[in-house]
């Protein structure tokens, strides 16, 4: 069986959606967060009583437990 070398324009086409895909990746992530974070800052008072999050100054604690039991 011969393996046949990539053309240019093949790897420029593999480059082209390697770039695209990570694009669509770090969209993806960046939407992800900002999604999550509105949702905290929306329902913030209810998440603390609850314990599904400890707020400080410094950073939003998630306690996984809490959401857990929270689910059931």
């Amino acid at each position: 069986m011969e393996i046949k070398k990539p053309t240019k324009e093949m790897v420029n086409e593999a480059h082209r959606l390697a770039f695209f895909s990570s694009e669509i990746l770090s969209q993806n992530i960046l939407d992800s967060y900002e999604n999550t974070k509105s949702y905290i800052l929306r329902n913030q008072q209810e998440l603390t009583e609850q314990g599904v999050i400890s707020l400080s100054k410094r950073k939003v604690e998630v306690n996984q437990d809490a959401i857990k039991a929270r689910k059931k």
